[in-house]
């Protein structure tokens, strides 16, 4: 497998802007998957959450604001729903501007290989993004929080469950 290095990437191309950032986490698919559709959780070890309402689950509706853009409430669908393996997040206004944030787990011998970015396009893109939220910020602190709470002594109990130790 492939050196992870957790730091979080931008790049730019066109009317496109895509933010990524990839991790190798210390727990199962499975482990992973219930802290990022569980909302209590979430809010509870996800420090950039300032407030999150809705069903993280099949055809879901979300509303989140977060400390990186407070003001702003981010109303999204749950487009895409394969528990353990991929989630998709989306919100915008057609071909004017879209936002697309995907979750992919995918397990490896030492827990799981976690790939979190977001696509921001469309032809409004030039004249907003400099209202987007500092993603480089929200993907590198979302990572270094979800990397703790997965390795607090809860976590790894669940881990060990799943996998049969």
């Amino acid at each position: 497998m492939k050196t992870i290095s957790e730091k979080p990437t931008t790049e730019k191309r066109g009317n496109t802007i895509i933010y990524s950032v990839e991790a190798a986490l210390p727990a199962s698919p499975e482990v992973v998957w219930q802290k990022l559709i569980n909302i209590e959780e979430l809010l509870r070890w996800d420090s950039m959450l300032i407030e999150l309402d809705g069903t993280i689950g099949p055809g879901g509706k979300i509303k989140l604001r977060s400390a990186i853009s407070p003001k702003q409430t981010f109303s999204l669908k749950v487009s895409k729903f394969v528990p353990n393996k991929k989630m998709v997040w989306s919100s915008g206004m057609g071909p004017l501007f879209k936002g697309i944030r995907t979750y992919d787990l995918k397990p490896h011998p030492d827990g799981t290989h976690f790939h979190m970015h977001e696509t921001f396009s469309g032809f409004m893109l030039p004249l907003i993004q400099n209202k987007l939220p500092d993603c480089d910020t929200l993907f590198g602190t979302y990572i270094k929080d979800l990397k703790k709470e997965l390795t607090q002594p809860a976590a790894n109990e669940n881990f060990n469950k799943i996998k049969g130790h």
